[in-house]
């Protein structure tokens, strides 16, 4: 069986890549000349003006939004520019001058002491998240085995409820409510 490990936030840090979310944005946002030129280039238009702002939730409008999906659009692309980006992407191999632009302000983007600072904050928070909800999880799921055993017992073993509940730790309310779905599946 081959073993997985799990990487360090250090070790994602400097694993991370222009399609990371962080670090796209953050080259993007600090770098608008790069921005616009992709923008140019991915939609095939001439920017005269573009304003940045913070990262937003975009509203989907299927008949004005252009979603790329890299992988394919490396593939049936026929511009070798843009079709270099998505490469680029996909494989963090710089093999323009554009992409060989961008390799370099992920790798500054990686030096840059605060942003490595916010992204540990932000993966350490979304640990803790994860930790909680899969505790909460957890919780919920023993409730709900504590809960079976308790109806167990009352069934089985004719154990009045409230007894049952105490011994196994289980709320009597949701007992009682079990029991009661029991009976109305029964009739």
């Amino acid at each position: 069986m081959r073993e997985t490990k799990t990487l360090t936030n250090t070790e994602k840090w400097e694993s991370l890549t222009l399609a990371n979310n962080f670090i796209f944005y953050k080259v993007m946002r600090h770098h608008p000349d790069a921005c616009k030129h992709l923008i140019e280039m991915l939609l095939g238009i001439k920017i005269e003006k573009m304003e940045m702002h913070n990262e937003e939730v975009i509203d989907i409008d299927h008949d004005f939004k252009h979603f790329f999906i890299a992988p394919t659009c490396a593939k049936m692309i026929q511009n070798e520019e843009i079709r270099s980006f998505f490469n680029f992407l996909i494989s963090n191999t710089a093999n323009s001058r554009y992409t060989s632009m961008l390799s370099g302000y992920v790798n500054n983007a990686k030096h840059n002491m605060q942003w490595r600072v916010q992204y540990m904050t932000f993966a350490r928070q979304q640990y803790y998240a994860f930790q909680d909800g899969k505790q909460a999880g957890i919780a919920e799921g023993e409730q709900q085995k504590a809960i079976e055993d308790a109806v167990m017992l009352v069934r089985d073993f004719n154990i009045e409820p409230k007894l049952a509940a105490e011994k196994i730790h289980a709320p009597l309310d949701k007992v009682l409510e079990a029991l009661q779905q029991e009976i109305t599946a029964k009739s």
